[in-house]
């Protein structure tokens, strides 16, 4: 039961960064909400931020839609309750969903992400792997580089 929650948790945060990859103005939109919602607390990315992290929640359920971790799955987050769903499946704090949230939001606060040198949108393999979660195959690849506003935030 853990590493079904860990590897769907996972493949979200993956499935998500490759739709962000695949549409760097959502990447920037999703990047700048992040920070903006970040920076003025000087503090680490946590869940006291979440509420105010829509365009990021936003960003997540899309790719759950478009990718569900459970094969033949498919939920529609918007109009049910899923509040009795284990491991973040859930509008109600759930902890897998939450944790998705958070590690997503730290990714965009202190790194830029960009595909790699040579490589285009068009280059972005989409292809799913079922396993005990939906995975991507071949794994993302992406450079980073650390968020040059960070370092200010880091001296005060």
């Amino acid at each position: 039961m853990f590493v079904a929650g860990t590897d769907t948790s996972a493949a979200t945060l993956e499935w998500t960064m490759t739709e962000l990859a695949e549409h760097p103005e959502l990447m920037k939109q999703a990047r700048e909400e992040v920070r903006a919602v970040g920076r003025p607390t000087g503090k680490v990315v946590d869940k006291t931020h979440l509420q105010h992290l829509h365009f990021i929640k936003a960003a997540i359920e899309e790719a759950m839609r478009l990718h569900p971790s459970i094969p033949g799955l498919n939920l529609d987050l918007k109009d049910q309750d899923f509040c009795f769903l284990p491991f973040g499946g859930g509008t109600c704090g759930s902890f897998g969903l939450a944790s998705v949230e958070i590690a997503l939001a730290r990714l965009l606060f202190y790194f830029d992400w960009d595909l790699p040198h040579g490589f285009h949108i068009d280059d972005v393999n989409v292809d799913e792997i079922f396993s005990l979660a939906t995975r991507k195959q071949p794994p993302l690849v992406l450079s980073q580089t650390v968020n040059g506003g960070l370092w200010g935030l880091l001296g005060q």
